[in-house]
């Protein structure tokens, strides 16, 4: 809604429809700003499994070339 001029909007559609454009875009903003809030503490829990894991390779456990 940020790159939507509403004196535009309201202009074609008039004001009652501006409002609804408005109000609605409002609520699907907040709606899908909570929703990929949510999703970042999903990927931390998933990844906080990995960290305990062993070293695959030899430069992870501190080894180096000869």
């Amino acid at each position: 809604m940020a790159g939507l001029r509403l004196d535009v909007v309201r202009d074609a559609v008039g004001p009652e429809m501006a409002v609804i454009i408005e109000e609605t875009g409002g609520v699907v903003g907040d709606w899908v700003r909570d929703s990929v809030l949510g999703q970042g503490f999903g990927i931390v829990e998933e990844s906080a499994g990995l960290l305990g894991g062993r070293a695959r390779d030899d430069i992870a456990l501190g080894r180096v070339p000869p």
